[in-house]
């Protein structure tokens, strides 16, 4: 399942949001999928969650364009190009979208909302697994 198909399955929990919340919410989400497991693994993973709205908002800092933003998130989280086609083809669009400063003011101020799209996506399309027998004696 593609980054933009766990978004608009989503959308059913939490409702479709405006095209500038939508365009934050598929930047943050492009970045949390594509991050580098390897270092945002084992003991970080604990408290990746809680970091992540951090990492958000002062990437916004790093210039006026929602490419600087792009940059500074994906060199912070260790973040590629998604490997779906789809995926890289809607983040080229929210990058290049326009309303740099709308996306960022989002970015900057709703962060919270706009993680908690993000890891309700996630939860929504990968539901927690049972325990295994062995896992639970």
């Amino acid at each position: 399942m593609t980054i933009v198909d766990r978004l608009s399955a989503s959308a059913e929990l939490v409702g479709d949001p405006d095209p500038i919340m939508a365009r934050a919410v598929l930047l943050v989400a492009c970045a949390h999928e594509t991050r580098d497991r390897s270092v945002w693994g084992g003991d970080k993973a604990l408290t990746y969650w809680e970091r992540l709205p951090e990492k958000v908002r002062a990437s916004c800092y790093a210039g006026p364009s929602v490419g600087h933003w792009w940059e500074r998130i994906t060199r912070t989280l260790g973040s590629t190009h998604p490997r779906d086609p789809g995926d890289r083809d809607a983040l080229a669009s929210a990058l290049v979208a326009g309303d740099d400063r709308q996306v960022l003011d989002t970015l900057r101020a709703r962060t919270e909302a706009v993680c908690l799209r993000v890891r309700l996506s996630i939860q929504h399309a990968y539901p927690p697994r049972a325990p295994t027998t062995e896992e639970m004696f």
